[in-house]
């Protein structure tokens, strides 16, 4: 059986945020190094890389609890 992994586009809710905020402070981070060569910019990289295997192994995001309390729907 084949299936495909698609999330729901209709609305903006906590799962969706939170893969947006991750790749844009991710982006933030290799654009900031391009731009001043200082490769210090990468561990913004780390730090989601870090932040996301956190939450793969322990289920803890706290960027979703800030979106929670903020009145982000769950789904």
């Amino acid at each position: 059986m084949h299936t495909r992994y698609r999330l729901d586009v209709s609305h903006w809710y906590v799962a969706r945020l939170v893969y947006l905020m991750a790749g844009a402070v991710s982006m933030t981070g290799l654009v900031l190094m391009a731009i001043t060569g200082t490769a210090w910019w990468l561990l913004i990289n780390a730090l989601v890389a870090l932040m996301q295997m956190i939450f793969a192994l322990t289920g803890w995001c706290p960027s979703a609890m800030l979106m929670r309390s903020l009145g982000v729907a769950e789904k």
